[in-house]
Parts: C-alpha cells; structure tokens; sequence
C-alpha cells in the first residue's frame, strides 16, 4: 500500500517536486519584476519648482545651458565650441575683414592673433613695441 501511495504522489502533478520548483520561481520572478517596478518609481521624479525672489538668490545655483542677464531674466544660452586657446589672460578686442579673417588683439603679452575663416589661427604680431 505504501508503494501505490509513493506512485499516486509522484504522479499527482500538483504535489511534485518539479510543479514545487515551478511555483516557487514563478514566485521569486514575479517578486523581482515587483521590487524592480518599484525601484523605477522610486527613482521618477516629479517637476520640482523653486520660487525665486532675487538675482542674488538665483546667482547661487549654477547655470547650465543658460544665460542670466544683469536684470536678472534667464534666457537658453548659444551653443559655444573652442576654436583654439590663446593662452592669454584676455582677449580685448575683435575686428573681422572683409575676407573672413578675425583678429584678436590679447592683453598682457600683446600678441595679435588672425583667425580664418576655416578656424585655423596664426600669432600675427608677437609683441608690440611702443617707443
């Protein structure tokens, strides 16, 4: 009796090991696909809005991608790219030609550079000597 009894439990599917195992999976995917929406919940974020009162105030924070006028307005700022480095401390005045060259005129060393119309530069004057 005890044989018909081992073989009616092996052969009822709802009580084997392999229907067992298939639950038990069945579980652990269906936690995981949970816990995994909720961490993606978590991690959304709603619109956070900030009331401003001063430039000062809105000078604290850092400005990406933005321009801050002097009257304090915040406009989307113009997409910069470097066409070379001077290496010098400033650049004091601009003039273009009718060729499409730019002309640099730099502080504290007083090299002048052009600058082409293909971007290429070139150190003009090196140094300007007053007498």
């Amino acid at each position: 009796m005890q044989n018909t009894s081992v073989i009616k439990l092996s052969q009822n599917p709802a009580g084997s090991l392999a229907h067992v195992q298939h639950k038990l999976i069945a579980i652990l995917i269906s936690l995981f696909f949970l816990a995994v929406s909720g961490f993606s919940r978590a991690l959304a974020g709603e619109p956070v809005v900030w009331n401003i009162s001063s430039r000062a105030e809105l000078l604290k924070g850092e400005a990406r991608g933005v321009s801050v006028t002097d009257s304090g307005i915040l406009t989307l700022a113009p997409s910069l790219s470097q066409l070379f480095n001077t290496d010098q401390a400033y650049v004091w005045s601009a003039a273009m030609d009718a060729g499409g060259n730019v002309y640099l005129g730099t502080g504290h060393d007083g090299k002048i550079f052009r600058v082409g119309p293909d971007g290429r530069e070139v150190c003009f004057i090196r140094r300007l000597s007053w007498m």
